[in-house]
């Protein structure tokens, strides 16, 4: 299956239509939940996360704004997330979309900045997660930076380098994981 939302809920059709099986890894649009009998993911979806995530953020901050992928994606996980904030007392402001193959994204982050953010949730995948987080230094942007779990890689941190420092975001674990290595990090971690 295809890595990607927009790419994913365009092919889930013609899997579902063609009774083969689709297997995303990483597409985490809520959307895809409903493609069809023949389409699965493998990581959670875009409502877990954003659910979890704004629960979490509303412990630490009552306003946040979004820079993100301009994909099915951001459009899923912002609507997901600002409604589960919002129940919590949050407030979302600015939303600024960068397109997929931007390798700019100061115009979105100066109005983020003019703003007055303080709080930016940054919605999008390794490379240009990287690049989002490294001109925001550049330009001065003093804000809590959280991320959502698909930016996690090497590739976001080479990119970004210092400017990924207190960057914040879930990593989805199955506490239930009974393979070896999964129960020693149990074991170590709860000690």
């Amino acid at each position: 299956g295809e890595m990607g939302s927009s790419q994913a809920l365009a092919m889930a059709p013609i899997a579902e239509e063609s009774r083969v099986i689709m297997i995303t890894p990483w597409a985490q649009t809520s959307e895809l939940s409903g493609a069809g009998d023949y389409i699965f993911r493998t990581t959670v979806n875009t409502n877990q996360e954003a659910e979890f995530f704004a629960g979490f953020i509303a412990k630490r901050a009552k306003k946040v704004d979004i820079i993100g992928i301009n994909t099915a994606y951001l459009k899923s996980y912002a609507d997901s997330f600002k409604s589960n904030f919002e129940s919590l007392g949050g407030s979302v402001g600015l939303i600024e979309k960068v397109e997929q193959d931007a390798t700019d994204a100061k115009t979105e982050l100066i109005k983020l900045k003019l703003a007055g953010a303080k709080n930016i949730i940054v919605v999008s995948i390794p490379k240009q997660s990287g690049l989002i987080l490294k001109q925001a230094k550049e330009l001065g942007i003093e804000a809590s930076f959280f991320g959502v779990s698909p930016l996690e890689s090497k590739e976001m941190l080479q990119i970004a380098g210092s400017a990924a420092n207190g960057l914040i975001y879930p990593l989805p674990y199955d506490i239930r994981d009974s393979r070896q290595k999964a129960a020693s990090y149990r074991e170590k971690y709860f000690a």
